[in-house]
């Protein structure tokens, strides 16, 4: 079934352009059958996943009691004021994260399937990339050609935060010191968002690079080097911290002599001086509060923790919270930042806790499965970047984009069925009776 996680990746990474082009370009709005097929093929993923008696009891668990709360908040909402849309449309972007590791798990059952799904993966990803830098110069393409502001509006209900010049969403431009507030172009890529561009390519450099890092050092680093620039162009700051935070945490985990020690860090000297300056800038302008981006974020965070009170027990509903129902222009409740607080926001401080505890299994079980070998540092890796990623938790709800974390949450399900654990090494009788004698002479 690994073909069907890489369909399922394409269709969720490029189902938003290609509607798009092909409503600009033919205005056939069966086109709405692609969003149709992709919804339907991981849920029947997640189906077979969680009946297999293989799953891992605390991914069961954890993934059934938050389903579970999900599910308790949508029969509450139904006949609500927030529409039975908008309500599912919540549903499934909390839930997104359960379903998919375990749709993973149903897919990617062999360590050959997941080196597949790797490739492709990665392969996308530096595509993204290119195209990213093409567009960033390009802007009629979006403008003009596909009407993605036209998309937005019409197709998913997206009502506010566009650009009125451009009739772009806002994030599709940065802050710059150089060009000014608001007038550098962000890289969107094929995956249509920059958000979800950076997240995307910040985990195909991570994963990349641990793929190809034993075998040819020096292609995994270029590998590294390109897809980190698609990070830095896509202006998303959160996944060059993941990034950031997920490298050096990911060669520590797997150091296995001193010569690799020696070789990885001239690679990330190397990477270390070439972004230098970015990385500076960046600091710069955020550190000294220069952009609008970085005082947005300190005061969604503060309006989350002060506000957190009142939906401790019960959360105001599916739909209340987040940035569906913020991009839909209704009023909502908590600072629009987090995912753990769009989960508390909504489902109230049990449903959070169940969110925290899907994301806590996953983590342990594929630190379980760190070892020697090209499978066991796929392990690593993806323990890294689950710890890079945590940073999400409260500055953006990036953990729940589709385009951003889907690849990430397959592979973590992949990695959970295709590693093994390494085996507990069991005392040799005759050594343990040696052992017994010689402590009672």
């Amino acid at each position: 079934m690994s073909a069907l996680a890489v369909i399922y990746l394409l269709l969720a990474e490029l189902s938003d352009l290609v509607a798009a082009i092909v409503l600009s370009t033919t205005e056939w709005e069966g086109i709405g059958a692609l969003l149709t097929l992709r919804h339907l093929l991981v849920f029947a993923l997640f189906a077979v996943g969680f009946l297999r008696a293989d799953l891992p009891a605390m991914l069961r668990w954890s993934c059934g009691a938050y389903l579970g709360v999900i599910g308790l908040y949508v029969l509450a909402g139904l006949g609500g004021e927030a529409g039975i849309g908008l309500v599912v449309r919540s549903a499934a972007k909390l839930a997104l994260p359960a379903i998919l590791v375990v749709a993973g798990f149903a897919a990617l059952r062999t360590a050959v399937a997941l080196r597949r799904y790797r490739v492709v993966l990665v392969c996308f990803g530096l595509a993204s990339m290119v195209f990213g830098l093409w567009e960033r110069q390009n802007t009629g393409f979006w403008t003009d050609f596909v009407e993605y502001g036209e998309y937005l509006s019409t197709t998913k209900e997206v009502l506010s935060g566009f650009r009125p010049d451009v009739f772009l969403p806002f994030n599709f431009y940065g802050y710059d010191q150089f060009e000014g507030l608001g007038l550098a172009r962000r890289a969107a890529g094929l995956v249509a968002s920059p958000l979800a561009q950076g997240t995307l390519l910040a985990f195909c450099a991570l994963i990349g690079f641990a793929g190809l890092r034993t075998r040819s050092p020096w292609i995994a680093g270029l590998v590294l080097c390109l897809l980190g620039y698609g990070v830095y162009a896509s202006g998303t700051r959160g996944a060059l911290l993941m990034l950031v935070i997920a490298l050096p945490l990911f060669i520590v985990l797997t150091q296995a002599n001193l010569g690799r020690l020696g070789r990885d860090g001239v690679l990330l000297a190397l990477g270390f001086a070439a972004s230098f300056q970015a990385l500076a800038a960046i600091y710069g302008y955020t550190v000294e509060m220069e952009d609008g981006s970085t005082i947005g974020h300190l005061w969604a965070l503060q309006d989350n923790f002060i506000n957190a009170g009142g939906v401790l027990l019960i959360g105001d509903g599916l739909g209340a919270a987040g940035t569906l129902a913020a991009s839909a222009d209704l009023d909502v409740t908590g600072g629009l930042e987090g995912a753990v607080f769009s989960a508390l926001y909504q489902i109230g401080g049990p449903g959070a806790l169940a969110f925290l505890w899907v994301y806590g299994a996953v983590i342990v079980l594929l630190f379980r499965r760190r070892q020697p070998g090209p499978e066991g540092e796929i392990a690593a890796a993806m323990v890294a970047f689950a710890v890079g990623a945590s940073t999400s938790l409260v500055i953006s709800d990036s953990l729940m984009s589709l385009s951003g974390m889907a690849p990430f949450w397959l592979a973590a399900g992949g990695v959970i069925a295709s590693v093994a654990e390494p085996a507990r090494r069991r005392a040799d009788p005759v050594e343990a009776q040696g052992e017994a004698g010689e402590r009672v002479a």
